[in-house]
């Protein structure tokens, strides 16, 4: 494979790379712009109250209402924080957040923990739905918080899973849980796990361009250093006059039916020659040069990839965010 060869495909794949990158960027502009509002669930744990405490200490029971619980209850933290640019006021908030189940799920109780200092919260669970739970507030600032705690009974999905996967119930309750909101200038409420530092419906989508934008940028520049030091490519080039006065330089390209190109080098000289009729020519001049352009694709690909890596290292930055409201 020539060094050509290498070097088109590199500028191919960081062109590929940064391409992503340009539209990611302008797609979370355009997304700030048109909601400056932004409310994010952060889930500080889900417990499968049995599976993580009981089943360990067959000696100890919990009990809920006075009974014995199940072993598909669990307990989910979290919080709602605003993450936007802008407060949520009571008449910007057309539909209130609602927290919601599947059929055959129940949320059997839930409570405020703890807040931003001066939050007024209404959180319960709907009397004509115990599948929902409603979350009321009169304003919520830029970095407020509210933190809850809601304990949810889930169905044994296990029998009607096609790979025969078992799923704990913490895990079921974490893929069935769904916000539904209708506030002014905000857009659909994201999820962040806490733990993972990373959106969840991201986070293989941010791995692989990441490590793939660092290692097209690895390897260019060990070709760069390469092409300079080892293998810098020379051709030859030829110069003789045009018939009007001017010398030009010219290199030259052989064609499938036997003819030569013979191109200007930063003119617009362009004609077809025989072999014979082209070296026979007494007026021209062959000279050895290095060839350049080889590492321009991979000069101009560089900006590129790295606007496309720090593009998606920005990603991280609300969990950081968060993590400093909460004190985390």
């Amino acid at each position: 494979m020539g060094l050509s060869v290498i070097s088109l495909i590199v500028t191919v794949v960081g062109a590929i790379l940064g391409a992503f990158g340009i539209l990611f960027g302008l797609y979370t502009y355009v997304k700030s712009k048109k909601y400056p509002g932004q409310i994010t669930f952060v889930k500080e744990d889900c417990i499968s109250l049995v599976d993580s405490i009981i089943r360990n200490l067959p000696n100890l029971n919990i009990t809920y209402n006075e009974k014995s619980i199940s072993d598909r209850v669990v307990l989910l933290k979290g919080y709602l924080v605003n993450t936007g640019k802008i407060d949520i006021k009571r008449e910007m908030i057309n539909n209130p957040i609602i927290l919601s189940l599947p059929e055959g799920y129940r949320w059997l109780e839930v409570k405020q923990v703890s807040s931003s200092s001066g939050i007024v919260a209404d959180i319960h669970i709907l009397s004509d739905n115990d599948r929902n739970i409603e979350f009321k507030f009169e304003l919520l600032k830029r970095e407020e918080f509210i933190q809850f705690e809601a304990l949810a009974e889930v169905p044994d999905i296990n029998e009607e899973n096609k790979d025969k996967t078992e799923k704990p119930p913490s895990t079921i309750l974490e893929k069935a849980i769904a916000f539904d909101s209708r506030i002014s200038d905000t857009g659909k409420i994201e999820r962040l796990d806490l733990e993972l530092g990373y959106y969840k419906r991201r986070k293989r989508l941010m791995r692989i361009p990441i490590y793939g934008a660092i290692i097209v940028a690895f390897l260019s520049a060990i070709f760069l250093i390469f092409v300079y030091i080892y293998a810098t490519p020379c051709e030859i080039q030829y110069e003789f006059s045009d018939g009007n006065g001017r010398i030009i330089t010219t290199r030259i390209s052989p064609q499938k039916d036997g003819t030569i190109k013979v191109k200007g080098v930063n003119n617009d000289y362009s004609k077809m020659f025989t072999p014979k009729d082209f070296f026979s020519r007494n007026d021209m001049q062959p000279r050895i040069v290095t060839d350049k352009r080889i590492v321009i694709p991979v000069i101009l690909m560089w900006p590129i990839t790295l606007f496309y890596i720090f593009a998606f290292l920005l990603l991280p930055r609300k969990q950081r965010k968060i993590s400093k409201i909460l004190n985390r």
